[in-house]
């Protein structure tokens, strides 16, 4: 058996393995006593079929069988050997397959391109540290206390009150409308309307009043919510009531905020708090503001980073033949499923999307190796905990001790989705690179109110979008 590894331009690494079938005809011969054992033909009984009749049917089938895990053996064995760098798997190719008893199998890698990146002083970039102000504190004290509302009824609406009554549409006279929509038990919080012209028309309503408004155009015509306030069936069309209704007010609800208490420090912060009085409680809920701002602030500096590393690092051209060959594959084979062809200018988009991942995927991979970074499994699962405490803020659940049991309860379960610990991964190893280059780069802190960071963030993200190639209007 012969085999071997060579480069070639560009970024193609190809181990090709040889032999003939003498190399295979003691194994093979072994597969097929071994299939004999277990094969029925009609005449025969099991285990008693002839070994030429064996060898005649499926002795092409083993001496492939066997040739493939000989020449997968020697890849493996070569691979490790050469300590090849690949993007993904081989694609193999089988030049020769018993024909005048050669094998020859190939297995073509498309090979991880050097991005030639370090950190060093060359490379500038800000770190902004953002501290709570009165606002940011009013506004979760706020949040807060509207968290631990109790519901009172009230004979006047304020701004964000529910109101329940009826609901009626009406003709173009102002009439009810005969045939027309009624809601008997209708639930409106004016507070949400999409229109401000409709929201105004009920500023200061007193319960049993009756106002003539425009539910098509408070919610600017959102099926969900007209459904919900109509109370018609979900395949009904709504589409034909435009016109006015009057609703008739018959309960006005009022969140009545909590009240600071030892009762409600312990129901925000846990029971063993040790929050007595408002001066301790708006100081924590700074030092929570804080804490959320420093992680933001980390995170874009994190982006920022390598959006930077990424602009500047060699990109060396890729083997895109080898990748658009092995991708097609799977693509076809996935949009088959949902019943759709592709044509070759979406598996070329992929293929474009898929090289970009690797030249970050890279970028990521070689310093990580250069500055001597390895995960644990601790490390890890810190990571899954702190993405799925992010989910739950997501879901409306506050930084308290309660969502951290939540998210303790959560992890073992997060732990088995191998695509939800691997998008922690890739959050963690961008993460260790960057704390890495707080003292590595050029970096130089400065401090911003949260309008001002959130400006500079979206400016960011705004330049990390691609750009449309406008196509030139051809000349008249």
């Amino acid at each position: 058996m012969n085999s071997s590894y060579t480069v070639e331009e560009p970024l193609r690494g190809i181990i090709s393995v040889e032999f003939e079938t003498e190399d295979i005809a003691q194994e093979a011969d072994k597969k097929i006593d071994q299939l004999r054992k277990t094969i029925e033909m009609p005449g025969f009984r099991k285990g008693k079929v002839p070994k030429g009749l064996i060898e005649k049917k499926y002795g092409e089938a083993v001496r492939y069988e066997v040739a493939s895990d000989k020449a997968n053996e020697e890849m493996q064995r070569l691979y490790k050997e050469k300590e090849i760098d690949s993007i993904t798997m081989p694609l193999r190719k089988d030049l020769a397959i018993g024909e005048e008893g050669k094998y020859h199998i190939q297995y073509i890698f498309p090979l991880t391109p050097d991005m030639g990146v370090t950190l060093d002083k060359s490379i500038k970039l800000p770190f902004y540290t953002i501290e709570a102000t009165e606002e940011d504190i009013n506004n979760s004290d706020e949040h807060f206390r509207m968290s631990q509302a109790t519901t009172v009824e009230v004979d006047k609406m304020g701004e964000k009150d529910s109101l329940q009554g009826k609901l009626e549409e009406l003709n173009e006279e102002g009439e009810p409308l005969e045939g027309g929509l009624t809601n008997e038990y209708a639930l409106i919080i004016p507070y949400y309307f999409r229109s401000e012209e409709e929201t105004k028309k009920f500023a200061g309503a007193e319960k049993g009043a009756k106002i003539r408004f425009n539910p098509m155009v408070a919610y600017e015509g959102n099926k969900a919510m007209l459904k919900r306030v109509f109370n018609v069936n979900v395949e009904e069309d709504i589409t034909a009531h435009k016109g006015d209704f009057l609703f008739t007010i018959e309960k006005i609800e009022h969140l009545e905020p909590a009240t600071l208490s030892e009762e409600f420090y312990k129901k925000v912060f846990g029971e063993e708090t040790s929050i007595l009085d408002e001066e301790s409680y708006r100081k924590e809920i700074a030092r929570n503001i804080n804490e959320q701002y420093q992680a933001q602030a980390k995170t874009f500096f994190r982006n920022q980073l390598l959006s930077t590393l990424l602009k500047e690092a060699k990109h060396p051209e890729v083997d895109r033949e080898t990748i658009k060959d092995i991708l097609r594959g799977s693509i076809e084979e996935e949009e088959k499923e949902k019943q759709k062809k592709l044509t070759d200018e979406e598996i070329d988009f992929q293929v474009e999307g898929f090289i970009k991942y690797i030249y970050s995927n890279a970028v990521i991979n070689q310093l990580l190796k250069s500055l001597d970074i390895t995960l644990s499994k601790e490390q890890i699962e810190e990571q899954v905990k702190k993405n799925i405490i992010e989910d739950l803020k997501r879901y409306g659940l506050g930084d308290t001790p309660y969502m951290h049991s939540i998210a303790d309860k959560m992890l073992e379960d997060r732990m088995k989705d191998e695509q939800y610990v691997d998008s922690a991964i890739g959050i963690l190893k961008e993460t260790l690179i960057a704390e890495k280059a707080y003292d590595l780069i050029s970096r130089e802190d400065k401090q911003v109110q949260s309008k001002e960071f959130y400006e500079i963030v979206s400016e960011f993200e705004k330049s990390q979008q691609p750009v449309e190639e406008k196509s030139e209007e051809p000349s008249k």
